[in-house]
């Protein structure tokens, strides 16, 4: 918003002519729905500052059901975890490339209270903890997917 703020604030700029100014902005700073669907495939939106992953995923669950949830303990899980074992390497192929290159991805990234309990599990010994989850985001990873792979991920995004 800083940014934003002190552009506006450039008197010198077009004339001084305010209007101009913020359209110019508008155009320019906001990405297409092409743009912004296609970013989401590949910005790690985990390691973005101010917990935005976990600010998203509160959204997209908020806006999927009408009952209340207290996020306020749930933790960002990752479906591939973070640390990869010899039993995700061998169960997907190029298991690090696509961690590297998927791991932080609103694909990849969903809500839980059983952060700790799951760790690096296999995806089928999470997949019990995901369908009694009271978090429809969660659930549906259960019911909709039955492995977790590049395609899964990129799907899911």
């Amino acid at each position: 918003m800083n940014k934003v703020v002190i552009a506006l604030c450039d008197t010198e700029k077009d004339n001084g002519n305010l209007k101009i100014r913020l359209l110019k902005m508008l155009k320019a700073s906001f990405p297409d729905d092409k743009k912004f669907t296609e970013s989401l495939m590949t910005v790690d939106l985990y390691h973005q500052r101010n917990h935005l992953a976990k600010l998203a995923l509160e959204i997209l669950e908020e806006n999927r059901t009408k009952e209340t949830i207290d996020f306020e303990d749930a933790q960002v899980e990752h479906v591939m975890p973070q640390s990869l074992n010899s039993e995700w390497r061998l169960q997907i192929a190029n298991a690090d490339k696509v961690k590297e290159q998927y791991g932080g991805t609103i694909g990849n990234l969903t809500l839980t209270k059983y952060n700790q309990e799951m760790s690096n599990k296999l995806y089928e010994e999470k997949c019990d903890f995901y369908k009694d989850s009271n978090i429809s985001l969660t659930r549906d990873i259960a019911n909709e997917y039955d492995h977790c792979d590049k395609e899964a991920i990129l799907d899911r995004s």
